[in-house]
């Protein structure tokens, strides 16, 4: 079945579009560093959509280095660890994820299921191509590593985002060996706030517990 996804903007209030927390990354990284006033002469591809929305003026981000950064969203798809509900709370924050880095100018990868969804020069294409696998997703009953076991190593170096529910000790130690490679590593559990929570192992993961896709645009 195809459903309708609902896209809602990030605030980027805690932390960049991207993931890392504080406006900035791991200081060896070309990361995103901070949002400024528009100027005459910016690139209008740098305008920060989500805060010109919010708060009506232009915005735009800047870079701690001119080559853009890449970004890698991971949706788990495994059965066992969904319900219907929450599922679809997670569809919503991969797409309003997804969307957001798209229209910031954001080189940016989807891991959906078993495809791997690019980012390309059209805005509208590349928006477009993500909301309508995000539509036809479905859990996988037969999948039980965790969602980064299979992640490509060209994929591994910018900032990565996996969007799970209650993730495991098992899970933990899979990302905390990415996150020491990545730019940055952020997980989004879509959960109840009561179910537990495993303490992170690594310090190079940021793990944020939300209860769905509204309640993340909030905190993210």
């Amino acid at each position: 079945r195809r459903r309708r996804v609902q896209v809602v903007a990030p605030s980027a209030a805690h932390r960049s579009i991207d993931g890392p927390e504080g406006m900035m990354a791991r200081a060896d990284a070309m990361s995103f560093l901070s949002l400024r006033p528009y100027v005459a002469g910016d690139d209008i591809r740098h305008i920060h959509w989500t805060t010109v929305a919010r708060t009506g003026e232009l915005i735009v981000r800047e870079h701690s280095d001119p080559i853009a950064q890449s970004s890698v969203i991971v949706l788990d798809c495994r059965a066992e660890i969904w319900d219907p509900v929450r599922f679809e709370q997670a569809v919503e924050v991969v797409a309003s994820l997804g969307t957001s880095m798209i229209d910031a100018g954001i080189a940016t990868v989807a891991l959906i299921g078993s495809d791997r969804i690019a980012s390309g020069s059209s805005v509208a294409q590349s928006a477009r191509a993500l909301l309508d696998r995000l539509a036809a997703v479905d859990t996988n009953a037969e999948d039980r590593r965790p969602p980064t076991a299979s992640l490509p190593v060209g994929d591994r170096g910018g900032s990565l985002i996996v969007v799970t529910g209650v993730a495991t000790i098992e899970d933990h130690q899979s990302y905390g060996q990415l996150g020491r490679r990545a730019r940055s590593m952020t997980v989004v559990e879509v959960a109840s706030p009561n179910a537990p929570m495993p303490r992170a192992l690594s310090r190079a993961v940021t793990t944020l517990r939300v209860s769905s896709c509204d309640d993340f645009a909030r905190r993210w």
